[in-house]
């Protein structure tokens, strides 16, 4: 099967992740993203990772994200460039000018570059450029499923003396459909991190009165999940234009069973990801509506796949 690359898997994040995100370095963001699609391959050998038109503070303008994994010395030049080239390409369109909000999220345990361009050519002429970055570092970032950093603002400086208090605090901060969803998701994320993990998630879940079971049917009912089963279909039918549509559809498809698989189940088996990679369409839609419809075991899913 097709592994999605990291970017990839980036862009498929939900609005609420990616808010949560830039308000660690833009706290007053509207609540409406409106993706800006541009044709930057043209002039680049990659696409920009996110582009939106937002507004702060009642002023329009497009929010550039880029994620970033690796150190790159040159991202402050890109940056230039992309920044440039968005208003240039939004001046074309509508004949005026609108201001762009780069931000660059890092999750590299390198300290990041400076987020700085400058280029002096001449006494008269001089370029300043800058943008936002976000550092996600307290963490083993670089294995994080990106779909849980919608927990961004509230793992920062999270250790294994205060891991308890801050999950109770981001379940009483949480809106009331999203509380559940949200305490799984950091279990989750947690369980890469703390050995003792199980100790502490009963004292927590003891606390909030409970269960795993429940924490699980809110990871598969919440939005999250539902917005995994929309973009994993959506990215399908994408690929498909370019590869086949048949084989785009199954490939977004099994995409979105490994991530449900991974936040319900854990590890992907070998012989679950093979069957994964054989299955028809038909197959792997009624997988999806079986995730879709409720908190189903490891070995109803086993069931349908015939492994």
């Amino acid at each position: 099967m097709k592994q999605p690359t990291y970017d990839s898997v980036w862009k498929a994040l939900p609005d609420i992740a990616i808010l949560a995100l830039i308000r660690l370095a833009v706290p007053n963001i509207g609540t409406t993203l409106r993706p800006w699609t541009t044709d930057m391959k043209v002039l680049f050998d990659r696409d920009l990772d996110n582009a939106y038109l937002v507004e702060i503070n009642g002023v329009a303008m497009i929010l550039l994200l880029e994620y970033q994994n690796y150190f790159d010395a040159t991202m402050a030049l890109r940056i230039y460039h992309y920044v440039s080239l968005l208003k240039l390409q939004y001046y074309q369109r509508y004949h005026k000018d609108i201001p762009v909000l780069p931000i660059v999220i890092w999750a590299i345990k390198a300290k990041p570059p400076a987020p700085k361009f400058e280029s002096v050519a001449s006494p008269t002429a001089k370029i300043v450029s800058t943008y936002h970055q976000i550092r996600l570092n307290e963490l083993d970032w670089q294995t994080v499923d990106p779909l849980l950093l919608v927990l961004a603002p509230f793992l920062q400086g999270v250790s294994r003396n205060n891991l308890e208090a801050v999950a109770l605090r981001l379940y009483a901060a949480a809106p009331p459909e999203q509380s559940k969803l949200l305490l799984g998701a950091l279990l989750n994320l947690s369980r890469r991190t703390y050995h003792d993990i199980d100790d502490i998630e009963q004292a927590i879940l003891q606390q909030v009165r409970l269960t795993m079971d429940e924490i699980i049917e809110a990871i598969a009912e919440g939005p999250i999940g539902l917005k995994l089963i929309e973009r994993g279909k959506a990215e399908g039918k994408a690929e498909g234009k370019v590869e086949g549509k048949a084989e785009g559809k199954v490939e977004g498809e099994a995409q979105a069973i490994t991530i449900f698989w991974r936040h319900r189940f854990g590890t992907v088996p070998t012989e679950v990801d093979a069957a994964l990679t054989r299955a028809t369409s038909a197959r792997l839609q009624q997988v999806l509506e079986a995730f879709a419809a409720g908190t189903p075991s490891e070995a109803e899913v086993r069931a349908i796949l015939g492994v």
